[in-house]
């Protein structure tokens, strides 16, 4: 087996990715060459190869700032990273190629003075222990991933029956969303606008990090709508309140973006919105609803999602200091999100750890 570095990786990645029903949107072909467009960065694939055919992939995107080269699988926000092997494969053989593939990137790192690598492992990735027994990481921050196994159906009605029937603590709410709003879907760049506007004014008002209009309108205009992603638009008196944005790959929709206006909040129609989404992949053949990660703090958010009757899916972001750990502690939050936009460095929680 050889372990290399390719340029042309779109071929083998797709092919090693398709027809799965356990690998997210992050994992699609689409989503790296949007990071890459948006980043103006070019995506890095660890690969292995046997007898001439690549069995074995890993994707990363390289920052350099003050403190170094830092290397993401994958950077962005809520992205997932990691092993991609062929799925058809028996499973100590997949473990086998994992810890070649994550022992390829440890010595690839070091050949190219990479000063801190982060990979975030998919929630349903069924040997995630690796990563902590060969990458050996000085440093780990937890995520609680929730994801919901959709209704197989073809009705709309009944796609809609089986969804309140899991969500026994909401339903009432998903109810007076839908008599209240009209949810449509609309993928034109006016609804991104309208999606990006109260995005900002939402993380505004948590104090959070907002996407850039600038990632939206690369969605809007390099991704290929109802195929690669779908965008939801909830109204009340005719006037659009909510929206999400979710992106599709596999058997998974990815809730990715969801946003509403604060003073229409009681209507429920972010509910509506996030309901009628749900039916639509259920009726398309989609099998899980992802709801992205909460931090272990946020209790509301992870409540919010909870009640849906998802599933917790703990994951990892393991952090491998190549370099002096200090360097990047010394920086601060301010300084590291300035110096690596939308890389993960360290948690915020060790800054202060000296």
């Amino acid at each position: 087996m050889e372990i290399t570095i390719i340029q042309d990786w779109q071929e083998p990645y797709a092919r090693l990715g398709n027809g799965r029903d356990d690998l997210s949107s992050c994992y699609a072909p689409y989503y790296l060459n949007l990071l890459s467009a948006y980043l103006n960065l070019e995506p890095i694939m660890i690969s292995l190869s046997e007898v001439g055919e690549i069995i074995g992939l890993l994707p990363l995107f390289v920052r350099n700032g003050p403190a170094g080269k830092v290397a993401n699988s994958l950077p962005f926000f809520g992205s997932y990273g990691g092993c991609l092997v062929d799925p058809l494969l028996e499973k100590e053989s997949r473990r086998g190629l994992k810890k070649r593939l994550i022992a390829g990137l440890l010595n690839w790192a070091v050949e190219e003075n990479i000063s801190l690598v982060t990979v975030i492992n998919h929630p349903l990735e069924e040997d995630s222990d690796l990563y902590s027994s060969i990458l050996r990481p000085d440093l780990q921050d937890e995520r609680i991933g929730q994801v919901l196994p959709l209704p197989q159906t073809n009705d709309h009605k009944e796609a809609l029956t089986l969804l309140l029937r899991g969500y026994k603590k909401g339903r009432n709410i998903v109810r007076k969303g839908l008599r209240l709003a009209e949810v449509r879907v609309d993928n034109s760049i006016e609804a991104f606008r309208f999606l990006y506007e109260v995005h900002r004014e939402n993380m505004e008002a948590q104090g959070g990090l907002s996407k850039e209009w600038a990632f939206f309108e690369t969605v809007q205009r390099r991704l290929e709508p109802e195929r690669e992603y779908m965008l939801y638009i909830g109204y009340v008196d005719h006037k659009p309140v909510a929206a999400c944005l979710t992106l599709r790959y596999g058997g998974f929709i990815d809730y990715f973006t969801p946003v509403i206006r604060r003073e229409f909040r009681s209507t429920q129609a972010l509910s509506a919105v996030i309901i009628r989404a749900m039916q639509d992949a259920s009726v398309s053949g989609y099998q899980w609803w992802n709801w992205g990660g909460s931090w272990l703090d946020q209790k509301n958010l992870y409540r919010f999602k909870a009640r849906w009757g998802g599933q917790d899916r703990r994951y990892i972001y393991h952090i491998k200091v190549l370099e002096d750990k200090r360097d990047f502690i010394e920086m601060g939050k301010d300084e590291l999100l300035r110096s690596y936009p939308f890389f993960y460095t360290i948690p915020f929680s060790a800054l202060g750890a000296g």
